[in-house]
This record gives C-alpha cells, structure tokens and sequence, in this order.
C-alpha cells in the first residue's frame, strides 16, 4: 500500500511540474530522419508523461540538469520514461516500454535522483526500453 502511495504522489507530482508539452511545436516530428530535439529538463520528463510518443525518435541537443534543488525539478520516485505502473508483482513491467530511440549526441543528463521503497524495480532514466 504505502509503494502504491509513493507511486501515485510521484505521478501526481510529475504531472503538476510538467503540464502537457506540445510536441507539435518541437523542430523534430519525432521520426528516425528529423527527431524530437530534447534540451530542456521539462521535455525530457515530459517524454514519460506522454505515451503516444514513447514510440518516436529523440535526439538530445543541450546538457540536461535533473537536479532536485534546482526550480522545478524534484526527486523521483519512479523511472522518468516508461515507468512500472505496478510494483506490486516483482520482476513484471506494467507500464508503456520505450520502443523509440534516443540519442544522447554527446551530450549529458546529470543529477537523476530517484529514492524508491523496498521492492521497486525497474528504476532508472528508462524503465524499460524494447
């Protein structure tokens, strides 16, 4: 129960720091020849609030700073992108894999914190990823 709750209070944190990125506004249309371009820390959490576009490609453009006392970024209690949506059955992901590809370019993602309870699994920039 208490997994249960940390879950839905970091989903529900995800979603009030991150309201619905427009996509359509992104230089990239999210295929293999012109990717979505990630630069910011509020599209790149926003990639796992969106699950039609866990299928799509990300190219990374600008190192990304996920660091918890900066303004608006928070310790997660899940994986960023494709998170578990129940932990209550070990060793099974029941949530939306990543099947798109991600590229770094060279760049950097620092400072992911996660603090997760006993028995979480599938922690991680990606949950899981096909």
């Amino acid at each position: 129960m208490r997994t249960l709750v940390a879950l839905l209070v970091g989903i529900a944190a995800l979603s009030s720091f991150c309201q619905a990125y427009n996509w359509g506004t992104n230089p990239g249309d999210g295929s293999a020849d012109n990717p979505y371009q990630v630069n910011t820390a509020e599209q790149l959490i926003a990639m796992g609030l969106d699950p039609s576009v866990l299928d799509k490609h990300f190219i990374q453009t600008a190192d990304i700073d996920l660091d918890p006392a900066l303004p608006g970024n928070m310790v997660f209690s899940t994986a960023v992108i494709a998170r578990d949506t129940d932990n209550s059955n070990d060793f099974t992901f029941d949530g939306i894999s990543f099947s798109g590809s991600f590229d770094g370019n060279g760049f950097a993602i620092r400072n992911l914190t996660i603090t997760a309870t006993a028995g979480e699994d599938f922690l991680g920039l990606f949950g899981y990823v096909e």
